[in-house]
């Protein structure tokens, strides 16, 4: 078993009055998140973890996941007028540069 120490935080701000059907919110990023914390939700959505057909969680303000691989995030939400989200992912840069092979550990 390994101990992954996550050293970068990703904010992800989403507009939740643009309307959201299973939007993979993490690809464009393409980083292998270790946490998801909600600092802020004044609107409602759902979130999948790696596998579209998973079961959808509905997440507010202060929850967090917690010890878990995230490499996609899909994101479902109805459209609310001037509704946010604000996501903190953590990841490892160290970990990152490992998996694409550049760095070899021990």
């Amino acid at each position: 078993m390994s101990v992954i120490y996550d050293d970068r935080v990703l904010k992800i701000e989403l507009d939740l009055s643009k309307a959201r059907d299973n939007e993979d919110i993490l690809e464009p990023y393409g980083i292998e998140a270790h946490q998801l914390i909600v600092q802020e939700a004044t609107g409602t959505f759902e979130v999948r973890i790696n596998d579209i057909s998973a079961t959808p969680i509905t997440l507010e303000t202060g929850d967090h996941l917690t010890m878990m691989k995230i490499t996609k995030l899909y994101v479902t939400n109805s459209a609310q007028p001037g509704a946010k989200a604000i996501l903190l992912l953590t990841y490892s840069t160290q970990r990152e540069v490992e998996r694409k092979g550049i760095l070899k550990v021990g």
